[in-house]
């Protein structure tokens, strides 16, 4: 004889329906920590990036130049304010004179903080031909004669980095150290990504 197949029954139907929304839960759960997880590494990784740019094009302009000539204000009417020569020209080629072999001074970098608006800048003012501190380097202040007013060059130039909170600089001899943190938000998530970061370099004898 054969057997009658026996159907489903409420309770097996119920306990189904259980195990499928834990599972559908789960599920979720699982793909909302990736979700998260992935924006946080998203988020950190576009502030490293930032970071590294700032950090190599400060450390290969400080080795370039010479203390002498550098400038803090610090922390200024709105931001801090970093300043010295450089010897690059408008074709990347490092003058130098060719008689006495010392670098030819053809501008000012200045780099400075706009805390209202959390950027970082980088600014860059051409001496004036004739200038004697194409070959003795003097601080910005001392070559602006008429003002000596760093703030008249906190405007334009190159955006560095963007999300800063603070921005600090210290010389101590010939080594600066350039302090930055900030903040920055993840998409569809209130909680944003920190950055604290410290680069130092050594200015030229």
């Amino acid at each position: 004889m054969r057997k009658q197949q026996r159907g489903i029954t409420i309770v097996e139907l119920l306990v189904a329906s259980v195990v499928l929304g834990l599972l559908g839960l789960l599920t979720v759960a699982l793909f909302r920590t990736g979700a998260s997880g992935w924006k946080k590494l998203e988020a950190q990784s576009t502030m490293l990036a930032d970071y590294e740019v700032l950090t190599a094009k400060i450390s290969k302009e400080v080795q370039r130049s010479v203390v002498a000539s550098v400038d803090i204000d610090s922390p200024g009417v709105n931001g801090p304010t970093l300043s010295f020569l450089s010897a690059m020209d408008n074709n990347g080629v490092f003058a130098l004179d060719t008689t006495t072999f010392k670098p030819r001074w053809q501008k000012y970098l200045i780099f400075y903080f706009d805390q209202a608006n959390r950027k970082l800048y980088l600014n860059e003012v051409e001496l004036i031909p004739g200038s004697p501190e194409a070959d003795a380097p003097e601080p910005l202040p001392s070559y602006d004669a008429f003002t000596g007013n760093i703030e008249d060059y906190r405007n334009g130039g190159r955006l560095l980095m963007t999300d800063l909170d603070t921005c600090t600089f210290t010389l101590n001899n010939s080594l600066i150290e350039v302090e930055v943190s900030g903040t920055r938000k993840r998409y569809g998530d209130e909680k944003p990504e920190k950055l604290h970061m410290i680069c130092r370099a050594a200015f030229r004898n």
